[in-house]
């Protein structure tokens, strides 16, 4: 009787031992997606932010040539070269 009590508290030991043993592992599991859904979303934001900044630097370029000041000037300065003749359309 004895012997079979140490198999039945074995059996019993072994059993809870690999039920905690898979609850650990499909916890782990569910973390590890958690985490790399997580990392797809902070690739995707990475990456978002590298072509903002790549706009922004382009842009950044297209500031301080002649054109873009001309461009300004002439746009939201009203300004013009000299020997230029401003016409205004009275329709308007």
């Amino acid at each position: 009787m004895n012997k079979r009590k140490n198999v039945v508290i074995k059996i019993l030991l072994l059993t809870v031992f690999f039920s905690y043993l898979g609850f650990k592992v499909y916890e782990q599991q569910r973390i590890l997606d958690i985490k790399n859904r997580e990392l797809l979303q902070l690739e995707t934001m990475l990456t978002e932010e590298k072509q903002l900044n790549a706009d922004l630097l382009e842009q950044k370029e297209i500031l301080f040539t002649n054109e873009y000041v001309e461009k300004v000037a002439r746009e939201k300065l009203g300004m013009v070269k000299d020997g230029e003749k401003i016409f205004v359309d009275v329709n308007e």
